[in-house]
């Protein structure tokens, strides 16, 4: 950032962020338990694609807003499950996912790893973050 109206342009991305957040997402946001993300505009062109099952009363992109929300694996997995999705809809959900599913694995196999990439994946991250270290020199944890 080189000059004033960069950072004056930046300023306001930043102001318009805030006021779509939502009062609880806001006070998250202050008491360090939300953060911001950000993401290119052309991964949110792929992102926003509605994926169709070839169920057609069924929509991908419902899964996977409830699998970006879970923090259980057996939840997700019976989410997945109870969705009766072919194994084409999962190859599909798994490469929206950018997880590498070969055509011969078996739908269970597959679930698995959507499972195990996606909340499994949240899951571990966030208890790493959530682990406390004790310095030797130190009584207190920080």
């Amino acid at each position: 950032m080189n000059t004033r109206s960069e950072l004056a342009t930046l300023l306001k991305v930043f102001s318009n962020f805030l006021t779509e957040l939502t009062d609880t997402e806001y006070e998250e946001l202050l008491n360090g338990n939300g953060k911001l993300l950000y993401r290119s505009k052309d991964n949110e062109k792929n992102k926003n694609k509605k994926l169709h099952s070839k169920n057609d009363n069924i929509y991908l992109n419902d899964i996977i807003k409830k699998l970006d929300v879970l923090d259980d694996r057996s939840e997700a997995e019976m989410i997945i499950i109870q969705s009766n999705l072919k194994k084409s809809d999962l190859i599909q959900l798994s490469t929206y996912f950018n997880i590498y599913v070969s055509s011969s694995i078996s739908k269970e196999r597959i679930i698995e790893k959507i499972v195990e990439e996606t909340v499994g994946a949240r899951v571990r991250s966030q208890a790493i973050k959530d682990t406390k270290i004790k310095n030797k020199n130190q009584e207190n944890y920080y």
